[in-house]
């Protein structure tokens, strides 16, 4: 039997061609070349699809207008999925021969340049033919490229969208990304393992990515990863809420993966036992280990949205990509993971190669509108003048085909109808506005946007419209809209609407998104532009409607076990916050403040809470109880970021406001004197504390009872103060009567709000024990690890917290290793949450410089000491008791070492000294301990000769 050689080429060298298969022909080498002209409507002919797989060898004919023929690269990839099947040495199986001076034309992937077949030339034909011949000859008889069939789509591809039946006409593209896949194209330092894909609205950047996950899956044993960033477009970027999107991702990206669901999972992305979701750090360390044994891998990022500024999106990008890029082995550098983005950011990007994706070629477009109708020989210029109006803009093609589809009309129908909407002014405006995203064709596809949208039914359209105004590019929960929606057969009416709007591609239902319970819905941004120009409603209505339904979720907002429901209704407030009343806006900037607090996005809550209480008072001036209600929130967040001079300024002003209320509810002014008197305390301001503190706590026993919530908070808080003037043991008493009391409240009734939970309660009293010595509630503060756990991410202040308090018990306890390596993982996630700005983060390195003193590492517990002595003095005072007390460890750390010299500079210029003065410090127990400290140490002095 003769071996096959199947020849890929384009008509434009057919002359040559036809010589080459007549040459090889008379060598006994059978050719399968097609010479008939090519259906520009059919899909891919089947014949061709299995003169391929018959033969042993495809020769692509590769000339300068080669890869601009759409049938000729979808033979190229047909003929590139048979030969990976074989092996992966395609090379051996698809030859290409070059027809050019250079390679720049060539768009072939992993085919070397330096194997690349040269045309027969003048007088050396013989030879030529010889050497394919010959070459040929190492071909196995019986392989032909069909003798296995493909597992197109393998790996698993579950999640992963499918590209859709119409895709046509992007196999350049495809090609385009697989080269830069390729090992030809990997430098040592792995700038081309990465490739961004960009273009105007609407061309189809997902639909591109899906396609080549499909059809080049076989280039990928170790997986495809599709992570979806259409919900996260925050108003300022940065690092910590973009490793929150990606853990999102990542979770539902893997969420049927054996790794996660085999009976012994190999990655974790909750702690086992508590089910909390671990740090994206720990997740990603883990997916570059078990990536790094598996083989090439396909990492996606879609829907990436517009990084701003440059310096902050290189760090995203950078941990948004493949765990694993480039591994140099003794073959020089290969690609393990391959990072696949795509945005409608056309800014260009370190470490990313740029594949544009333009309008589609007319070939191709045609092709398009014929898998939704049959063009006939009467329609085809109708047809042509279809595409030409719209510019060949990919999704205004797909809504026009779902018209001609679902609608008793033709091409020349619809060429009218196109033309005659084409000429309103209404449309041109809204052309004329959308013409820097679409091109020079906007009339025509704003008018192809139109005919799709006017021929919905009355419940659809009201629909849409409503859709429209929600924030573009972000999911909209359906749970959101069926509480918008106005119609009293609500669901029946919906549910209908939704699915005509489907059927028509005007949006995606979503039923499977990362937020847990909120099915959602999609609308593309273009398409919800020209909606909300074209409609008679006013927009500010119908997102001021979308407003109130989410602020009226603000309770919810305040409890983080709550906030896997509203997920989506947060980020739909984001960009809302701008774009309603101010009224609403206020509202919005409350809940969003609110609901990035209790996540322990401190620094984002304080954005949001301050731009509230400004317009509030632009609104409203400075006693309206909205001024008043931001205030108190904003003050919350000032004193969570160790900011107590502004948060007891912003207190202050709470408390008057609320004294001057005469027919006032108590419980605020309660409240508010419990809150300032919180914020003295971290000052140091203990008697004026302490009088807060007793007032609130009198009057709240007064007229609730002693065992009401809120007079357990009075409790609370007195308490706290009266261990900081020096009565421990009474204060430890009444945090006991405080955790009994809320447990019998929390019994009757689990609803209870109150400021002061009992965890808190437990945390206040196991911080004050630690310090005399007492383990009784460690074994309780395990148990609200574990409860938080359940609901809070690992990184959640307030188990950070609760491991601080922990760690103090270990080291009580004489466990240091252990409490060595809780507080080094503590400190790790206090700086990726709160930051180091904030005092928490320093108590827990000061705590860590404690340990070291245990374990007898004296150069670290000293550079410890150093670096948080340096922040207390910048940030709480040279005279602050937290202050001189990180001095008195330094100062004790060089004595333990005896460097005297080192001491007495330590004590001179700390201004511990200041300390010894006739002042007994009665009512500081810190510095009334401090003071004893350092008698002692100037004794011991003495005995080196040091009289202070």
């Amino acid at each position: 039997m003769a071996k096959r050689i199947f020849i890929s080429y384009r008509r434009t060298r057919q002359q040559e061609v036809d010589h080459a298969v007549s040459l090889l022909r008379r060598a006994g080498v059978e050719c399968f070349c097609d010479v008939e002209e090519i259906d520009l409507l059919e899909d891919f002919p089947v014949k061709i699809g299995q003169a391929i797989a018959d033969s042993h060898v495809m020769l692509c004919w590769w000339s300068a207008d080669y890869s601009e023929s759409d049938h000729c690269m979808r033979e190229l990839t047909v003929a590139w999925q048979y030969a990976y099947a074989l092996s992966r040495s395609v090379g051996q199986k698809i030859w290409i021969l070059n027809c050019e001076g250079g390679t720049d034309h060539i768009v072939a992937g992993e085919f070397n340049s330096q194997n690349f077949l040269s045309p027969p030339l003048p007088g050396k034909e013989l030879e030529w033919v010889s050497f394919l011949v010959q070459k040929l000859a190492n071909v196995p008889e019986g392989e032909t490229l069909g003798m296995r069939v493909p597992m197109i789509g393998s790996p698993d591809l579950t999640n992963i969208p499918r590209p859709p039946v119409e895709f046509t006409g992007r196999n350049r593209e495809l090609w385009q990304i697989h080269r830069y896949f390729s090992p030809t194209q990997i430098s040592d330092a792995g700038n081309a393992v990465a490739v961004r894909t960009h273009g105007m609205g609407g061309v189809g950047k997902t639909t591109l990515a899906s396609a080549y996950a499909f059809n080049f899956s076989l280039a990928y044993p170790g997986g495809i990863f599709w992570l979806n960033f259409a919900d996260y477009d925050p108003m300022s970027p940065d690092l910590s809420s973009a490793k929150e999107a990606w853990l999102n991702a990542v979770t539902q990206a893997l969420s049927r993966h054996p790794w996660v669901h085999d009976l012994n999972p190999q990655l974790s992305l909750f702690d086992p036992v508590t089910k909390a979701p671990l740090p994206a750090e720990t997740v990603r360390i883990q997916l570059s280990k078990l990536l790094s044994r598996c083989g090439s891998y396909l990492w996606v990022l879609d829907n990436v949205p517009v990084l701003m500024p440059l310096d902050e999106r290189e760090k995203i990008l950078a941990f948004w990509r493949a765990p694993t890029d480039v591994i140099n082995s003794s073959q020089g550098p290969r690609s393990m993971g391959c990072t696949l983005v795509t945005t409608r950011d056309s800014s260009g990007c370190a470490g990313f190669s740029e594949v544009y994706l333009d309008v589609l070629e007319k070939s191709s477009a045609l092709k398009l509108l014929g898998k939704f109708k049959a063009i006939d020989g009467t329609e085809i210029l109708a047809a042509h003048q279809i595409i030409e109006m719209v510019g060949s803009h990919t999704l205004a093609l797909t809504l026009i085909g779902h018209r001609l589809k679902n609608a008793s009309m033709g091409y020349q129908k619809m060429l009218f109808d196109l033309e005659n909407l084409g000429t309103l002014k209404r449309l041109e405006t809204i052309a004329n506005y959308l013409r820097p995203r679409l091109g020079a064709r906007a009339q025509g596809i704003v008018a192809s946007f139109s005919l799709s949208v006017n021929s919905l039914g009355r419940n659809a359209i009201d629909v849409l419209e409503l859709l429209c105004a929600f924030a573009p590019n972000v999911p909209i929960p359906l749970g959101l809209v069926k509480a918008l929606f106005p119609n009293d057969a609500r669901n029946d009416n919906l549910d209908a609407a939704l699915a005509e709007l489907a059927d028509r591609s005007l949006v995606k239902i979503d039923s499977t998104s990362s937020s847990g319970s909120n099915n959602c819905v999609e609308i593309h941004p273009l398409l919800a532009e020209f909606v909300l120009r074209s409609i008679a409603k006013p927009v500010q209505d119908l997102r001021d409607r979308i407003a109130v339904e989410i602020f009226s979720k603000i309770r919810l907002a305040r409890d983080p076990k709550q906030h896997k429901n509203i997920y989506y209704y947060a980020s739909q407030a984001r960009p809302l916050v701008a774009s309603v009343s101010k009224v609403l806006g206020i509202q919005l900037g409350l809940f969003l403040g609110m609901y990035e607090h209790a996540r322990g996005q401190y620094k984002v809550a304080e954005a949001y809470e301050e731009k509230a209480l400004r317009t509030a008072q632009e609104m409203y001036g400075p006693y309206e109880n909205t001024v008043i209600v931001a205030m108190n929130n904003l003050a919350d967040t000032k004193r969570a970021l160790g900011d107590y001079q502004k948060a007891m300024e912003l207190q202050r002003i709470v408390l008057e406001s609320a004294l001057l209320e005469l027919d006032g509810d108590p419980e605020t002014v309660i409240i508010a004197r419990l809150k300032l008197a919180a914020s003295l305390r971290r000052e140091e301001s203990l008697d004026e504390a302490l009088e807060h503190a007793k007032i609130a706590f009198d009057l709240s026993h007064s007229i609730y009872g002693a065992n009401a919530g809120i007079s357990l908070d009075a409790r609370n808080d007195l308490a706290l103060i009266l261990a900081d003037r020096g009565d421990v043991l009474i204060a430890c008493e009444m945090l006991k009567e405080v955790i009994d009391g809320f447990k019998k409240i929390t019994n009757e009734n689990e609803k209870i709000m109150s400021p002061v939970s009992l965890d808190s309660a437990i945390k206040n009293l196991s911080f004050l024990q630690s310090q005399i010595g007492i383990l009784s509630t460690n074994h309780e503060l395990h148990l609200i690890k574990e409860s938080n756990d359940k609901y809070l991410p690992t990184n959640h202040p307030d188990n950070i917290t609760v491991q601080t308090s922990i760690a103090s018990f270990l080291r009580k306890d004489q466990k240091f290793e252990e409490a060595r390596k809780l507080l080094e993982e503590t400190l790790e996630l206090a700086q990726a949450t709160v930051g180091t700005e904030v005092e928490e983060y320093w108590m827990i390195k000061n705590n860590l410089a404690n340990v070291h003193m245990n374990l007898g590492n004296s150069e670290i517990e000293r550079e410890l000491d150093t670096e948080v002595y340096q922040w207390r003095f910048k940030s709480r005072g040279k005279y602050h008791s937290d202050t001189l007390t990180s001095a008195f460890g330094l100062a004790q750390s060089y004595l333990k070492s005896k460097d005297i010299e080192a001491v007495v500079r330590v004590l001179t210029e700390t201004g511990l000294l200041s300390l010894l003065g006739p002042e007994k410090y009665e009512n500081n127990a810190k510095k009334k301990r401090l003071k004893e400290n350092i008698e002692e140490m100037r004794n011991r002095l003495v005995e080196f000769g040091v009289n202070l």
